[in-house]
């Protein structure tokens, strides 16, 4: 690993995430060990997740599984330059022969994390072997559990190197300037006793399973998942939360869905009831929140329909020269968003965005400076940052004035029209309502999340709808 370049690449990229994401928030980092670690993270958004988590941990040390492909041209010498150790997979291996067996593979691949944890610096590991999009976290792969236990038998138990297990909690991932939680758990460790066990890779390697459901949204199904939003949003209706409460309450919710839904015929019922309540809201095109326009004035809804409407054409205007210059990036982020793997979506965009804002402000300066002579060129160099943390503000204020003005018309629509339809969504929600405040009172869940959550203006509209 190359230091300078490290730190370089660093807070280049760290910039680029904030500017790609509205919101990157962490939980859980004081429970960092020093030393040697092993973050294992699910692995959601391909390269976004251990860039991600490298410049997130608070360590200037982190090295990272790469597949052995991509340790070719420019790219291979960056990653070699940020430390990274390449995996050869089985079907990286054009002929399988004798000179290159798994085992041989698996050896090399040892020896160089070796190396690093015997430095004392820490490895970036995805368990799961590959980058997806479920509901839930796959079954975990043993190799992590291996290399800890290889480690410590190879220094006769002088390093036992803890894993911390680390969830990568993306909002609607695919999406420009979305949200992401990454929750560092508690580390699992390993004694010297536990070296004795014949099933220590097992027992470890279900014990990083625990780790990092406790720290990732899992649900069956997506339409399970659905239904758990659906519940988020009728559980915390007078909250406006933050996204570590949002996360914690999808968490518990769906730890009670695989735990309580197929013995407890109270919890089986409720769900029954969310789904008929969340397939009568979407067949009438509405959210769970547009049901609360009685809560407001009629006339109150109407000024409020104004000021949005006002406040999307002021960011519309002081949008438009910025995305005018960046229309180049956006057509082709919207290409991007027709790629087969919506693994792939963000990965796209997020390089589009590394070489394509940089080539039309480098055009812009070559131009300012042939035109009009280099003291313009440098004054423009000065104020193209700001320009472009101009532009970014204004067009997501606009984009979110858009979805509320959105909910804003589905809450005059719901205000306006008499439809037996929504007084029966609306008594269905009350039940549901309360039986989800039992359950909550049950598990003991509300007071240690909701502590301290502001409370939400009714007409809001949410940015963030599902979590993926």
């Amino acid at each position: 690993m190359d230091p300078f370049f490290y730190w370089f690449i660093k807070k280049f990229v760290t910039l680029a995430l904030f500017g790609f994401f509205r919101d990157v928030r962490t939980t859980g980092r004081s429970s960092i060990p020093r030393g040697p670690v092993i973050f294992a993270a699910n692995h959601p958004n391909m390269i976004l997740d251990p860039l991600l988590v490298a410049f997130t941990c608070g360590r200037s040390d982190s090295h990272f599984w790469a597949k052995a492909p991509l340790f070719v041209g420019p790219i291979g010498w960056i990653l070699r330059k940020l430390g990274a150790v390449p995996v050869q997979r089985s079907q990286d291996v054009k002929t399988q022969d004798s000179k290159s067996p798994a085992s041989q593979r698996l050896e090399t691949l040892f020896n160089s994390s070796y190396t690093v944890l015997e430095k004392e610096e820490c490895l970036v590991i995805f368990p799961e072997g590959t980058s997806y999009t479920e509901p839930h976290i796959l079954p975990l792969k043993t190799g992590i559990a291996r290399l800890v236990v290889g480690l410590a038998k190879k220094s006769d138990g002088k390093l036992l190197v803890p894993i911390v297990p680390v969830g990568l909690n993306y909002i609607v991932k695919d999406k420009w300037r979305s949200s992401v939680l990454i929750q560092y758990g508690q580390p699992i460790n390993i004694s010297l006793s536990d070296l004795d066990d014949e099933k220590v890779v097992d027992h470890l390697t279900n014990k990083l399973e625990m780790g990092l459901t406790s720290v990732t949204i899992n649900a069956p199904t997506w339409e399970a998942l659905k239904i758990l939003d659906t519940a988020r949003r009728i559980y915390a209706e007078d909250y406006n939360l933050t996204l570590e409460q949002h996360v914690k309450i999808m968490n518990a919710m769906s730890q009670i869905y695989n735990q309580e839904v197929s013995s407890n015929p109270e919890a089986e019922a409720l769900i029954k009831l969310l789904t008929q309540y969340h397939q009568g809201i979407e067949s009438l095109r509405l959210k769970d929140h547009h049901l609360n326009a009685d809560k407001l004035e009629k006339k109150k809804l109407v000024n409020i329909l104004i000021y949005k409407t006002a406040r999307i054409i002021f960011f519309t205007i002081l949008s438009l020269p910025g995305f005018l210059i960046h229309l180049p990036l956006y057509s082709l982020t919207r290409l991007a968003n027709r790629h087969k793997f919506k693994e792939e979506i963000s990965q796209l965009k997020f390089f589009l965005m590394l070489v394509l804002v940089p080539m039309e402000y480098s055009l812009i300066l070559l131009s300012c400076w042939y035109f009009y002579g280099l003291k313009f060129s440098f004054a423009i160099l000065i104020a193209l940052p700001f320009f472009l943390w101009f532009h970014v503000v204004a067009l997501q204020e606009g984009i979110l004035e858009m979805r509320s003005l959105g909910g804003l018309l589905n809450m005059f629509r719901v205000s306006f029209t008499k439809n037996s339809r929504i007084k029966e969504l609306r008594a269905l929600r009350a039940e549901i309502s309360q039986k989800l405040q039992r359950l909550a009172e049950k598990y003991k869940v509300k007071n240690t999340i909701l502590q301290g959550a502001k409370r939400a203006y009714a007409f809001r509209e949410s940015s963030s709808d599902l979590f993926i």
